[in-house]
């Protein structure tokens, strides 16, 4: 699942960031680390007819239910808080939630389904919340002066000071992958024809300092901006 690289586009640039190999060890995914067994359920209601119908569905335990939704509820906020403080452009991901792993199916495999797509959809959001995090602390760096008295990055300040976050939180999630910018957490990757400037698109110096791969059109084009700009000579 959004396992090959991606053209550049402002909207969906946040895709280069997923992780290909992603860990659940750490804070924020820990409920995620084990996939739970599908249990069977059953369902009486009243028939039209009279008495009682007894129907069998599948779903997730319940309390890992609570655990996904409660990890769920802290990524969707904690990127929607960093985004809006600097108006950070990208389309926000789906939830997992949208697969529906809180709901009942009517088979055991659907269910198992469900179950492994929206657990899959995580490592989605860890590469949108990478994004965001590797942008926010652009944006810091050119808007406001840095902070000596701290040592945290300045994200992990931001979302200290919010409701629901907390140090045991943010320190697994300045552990993980999100937050993991180098070679030995693979991502995606992104396209890009880097000799057509486009004032919405970062750098190549950027995505290069992420640990992004790049893959770049190359023509005629690329060799002559290259032979007039020694400075590229590195691509």
């Amino acid at each position: 699942m959004f396992k090959q690289p991606v053209w550049w586009d402002q909207n969906w640039a946040w895709q280069s960031f997923i992780p290909l190999a992603p860990s659940f060890l750490f804070a924020p995914f820990k409920p995620l680390c084990a996939m739970p067994c599908i249990e069977e359920v059953r369902f009486s209601f009243p028939a039209p007819s009279g008495g009682m119908v007894t129907q069998i569905r599948f779903r997730l335990p319940e309390d890992d239910i609570r655990r996904w939704l409660w990890a769920e509820d802290l990524l969707v906020k904690a990127a929607y808080k960093l985004r809006l403080q600097y108006s950070i452009a990208g389309n926000t991901p789906p939830r997992p939630l949208s697969f529906h792993f809180d709901r009942a199916h009517k088979s055991h495999p659907i269910a198992k389904r469900m179950a492994c797509l929206a657990r899959d959809w995580f490592a989605v959001w860890m590469g949108y919340l990478s994004f965001i995090i590797a942008k926010f602390e652009n944006r810091v760096a050119k808007t406001a002066p840095a902070d000596p008295s701290s040592a945290a990055p300045d994200w992990y300040s931001y979302l200290l000071k919010q409701p629901k976050f907390d140090e045991l939180w943010l320190n697994g999630l300045s552990q993980s992958a999100v937050c993991t910018f180098d070679w030995k957490t693979p991502r995606a990757g992104i396209i890009f024809q880097w000799s057509v400037n486009d004032r919405d698109r970062e750098p190549i110096e950027w995505y290069s300092k992420h640990n992004i791969p790049l893959w770049f059109i190359w023509s005629n084009r690329e060799d002559q901006a290259i032979q007039n700009n020694t400075d590229l000579n590195f691509l």
